[in-house]
């Protein structure tokens, strides 16, 4: 599997939990966390294309996190 798949299923888990919450959730100021959050979606997206058509060099000095 591949960074960018595993980059992809990441993401798309967490906008999954995030939709989850959404319809669970009924106080508003979660709501509004959970919007603000939402609203980084189309910011994640373009990345992943940047992502997918630049892969990173095999030998880049880029740390691990987690």
């Amino acid at each position: 599997m591949s960074d960018y798949t595993k980059y992809v299923e990441a993401v798309n888990k967490i906008f999954d939990c995030v939709n989850q919450m959404k319809t669970k959730w009924t106080d508003q100021d979660n709501l509004n966390y959970l919007q603000k959050i939402d609203d980084y979606k189309d910011i994640v997206i373009k990345i992943s294309k940047i992502i997918k058509d630049n892969p990173p060099k095999e030998n880049s000095n880029v740390e691990e996190l987690g």
